[in-house]
């Protein structure tokens, strides 16, 4: 084997190699999973307050295949920083979560754009979850139209003005009962119910690229087999002295 391996081989190289080191019903679950993973949508929460939300969140992007998740924290207790475990049921080893400090009264409007910039720049169009009549109802929204990153503000005060500011589309699950709305979490978890099964029967190219997918199936072995890095290390080396 030649010394020198092209990165997207050696991810699916490594994956191979790694794959034994799990039981074959596990490694085939993991395989069929990643086939279900995309990046077509991704979830945002900004500034969310309770561990709980935030946790069941994670658990509800794992069922539903979404892979990206982004968390903006507004200085909370270090308790709130963490995942809940009893909540998440694990969801959190599967689920790539990207977290964005917020620091300063102002900080949650920079970190929101800063956040927001880099997706755009990723060509996902801002959709933000807000309870105005004016906003796209959910069975109307239109997934044609490109990527979608999903903006769930705080529990009590919404999506912020940059937020506003720089969304693209505003969306709405429509109200039949004196409640203006549902727990953040069972909104997240009602919009990603419809978007998700309607996406997997639009004809738009959902899933991942092999190349990203090898890399998904890599990292959570990595995760799985226990020092997978010694494991990995000497694999690297035996190759390197081939």
């Amino acid at each position: 084997m030649s010394v020198y391996i092209r990165e997207n081989e050696w991810f699916s190289t490594a994956t191979a190699y790694l794959s034994q080191f799990v039981l074959p019903e596990r490694w085939e679950r993991m395989q069929e999973v990643s086939r279900e993973r995309t990046r077509y949508i991704t979830v945002v929460l900004e500034d969310i307050h309770y561990a709980q939300n935030s946790s069941a969140v994670v658990r509800s992007c794992d069922c539903f295949g979404i892979q990206d998740l982004y968390f903006m924290f507004n200085n909370p207790p270090e308790g709130q920083k963490k995942i809940r475990k009893h909540v998440a049921q694990g969801a959190e080893k599967w689920v790539d979560i990207h977290r964005y400090l917020i620091a300063g009264n102002t900080g949650t409007e920079k970190t929101s754009a800063r956040v927001l910039e880099h997706l755009k720049a990723q060509n996902y169009r801002i959709v933000a979850t807000v309870p105005d009549t004016g906003a796209t109802p959910l069975a109307d929204f239109n997934l044609h139209q490109g990527k979608i990153a999903l903006v769930m503000g705080n529990e009590q005060r919404g999506i912020t003005s940059t937020v506003r500011q720089m969304a693209d589309e505003f969306l709405t699950i429509p109200m039949y009962g004196f409640s203006e709305s549902f727990n953040l979490s069972v909104s997240t978890a009602v919009i990603l119910s419809a978007l998700v099964a309607r996406l997997k029967h639009s004809g738009i190219p959902w899933q991942l690229s092999d190349k990203d997918t090898d890399k998904l199936r890599h990292s959570w072995l990595m995760k799985t087999i226990p020092k997978a890095k010694d494991i990995l290390a000497a694999y690297e080396q035996s190759v390197r002295t081939l």
